[in-house]
Parts: structure tokens; C-alpha cells; sequence
């Protein structure tokens, strides 16, 4: 009975401003789809025992939105593309492992800039990662989803 007086007292124009605000009472939403591309690769020119790896993520039939994470073994640098003008940061996780294969190092790099480069260290901060320690990567769009994982050789 309450529901009942409350709508006949809330004014049409009210009911009609708050769906244009808010829209409809539906919450169904359409999932988005994504596509990924995971690459390492060795070039005779980089690093000689370095491989480069190379991981992006697009929505479906956007790859001109891409977002891309890049390690150049060439240096350590990661360079980190945001493509997207969703608000949304993008992010990179990077993992990184001795010859033994034990984890050394985990860190987490983040832009809402179209281009951003980081030079990699590692924990003792000498500023360079090892030759043969592998470099994992993956890319995330904000808080949405995130690639598979790429894999470098310093």
C-alpha cells in the first residue's frame, strides 16, 4: 500500500528525470570481448643472449584502442602504450627470475599517458637486470582485464 501512495505522489516529470539520468532499471549489460597478442622474440641486433617480448590487448574490433606492454632486453626498458581513452590506467606487471628460476623481483608500472618508457633494475638497485634472468610480463586494462603472459631474457 505504501509503494502504492509513494508513486502516486512522486510527480511524472520526476520519474521521467530520473531515468534520463539514470536510465533503465535493467542491469544486463553487454560483456566485452577481447583479443590479445603475446610475442617474444630475439633480433641479431638487441642483446645477444636477450630475447624482447611483446604482449597487447584490444577490445574486439578495436586494435587501434590497443594497450601494449614492450621489454626491450636491449637495456631493461619497458615501455608501457596506453591506447585507450577510457580513463582507465594501463597497467603492467613485470616478474622477474634468477637462472634458478626463483622470483627476484615483482613490480607494477602504470600510465594514462599514450607512451611511457621505465628503465628495469632490479631489488639491490644496481640498475640492471642480470644477463639470462627471464622477464614476464602481462598488461592490464585498469581494473577490467588482463593478457596472458609474455617472457624476456635479459
Amino acid at each position: 500500500m505504501k509503494l502504492r501512495q509513494a508513486r502516486r505522489w512522486m510527480p511524472l516529470s520526476a520519474i521521467a528525470a530520473a531515468f534520463a539520468i539514470f536510465g533503465t532499471t535493467s542491469t544486463a549489460h553487454a560483456a566485452i570481448e577481447w583479443e590479445t597478442r603475446v610475442t617474444s622474440m630475439k633480433e641479431a641486433h638487441d642483446d645477444p643472449g636477450g630475447y624482447n617480448a611483446w604482449v597487447e590487448i584490444w577490445e574486439k574490433g578495436h586494435v587501434d584502442e590497443q594497450v601494449e606492454v614492450r621489454f626491450d632486453a636491449n637495456g631493461e626498458v619497458l615501455s608501457l602504450y596506453d591506447g585507450r581513452q577510457d580513463g582507465q590506467y594501463a597497467i603492467a606487471e613485470v616478474f622477474v627470475y634468477n637462472k634458478s628460476g626463483t622470483r627476484v623481483d615483482t613490480d607494477v608500472f602504470k600510465t594514462g599517458l599514450s607512451r611511457e618508457q621505465f628503465n628495469l633494475g632490479t631489488p639491490d638497485g644496481s640498475g640492471d637486470i642480470p644477463e639470462g634472468y627471464v622477464v614476464k610480463i602481462n598488461v592490464c586494462v585498469g581494473n577490467i582485464t588482463c593478457t596472458g603472459t609474455g617472457k624476456g631474457v635479459a
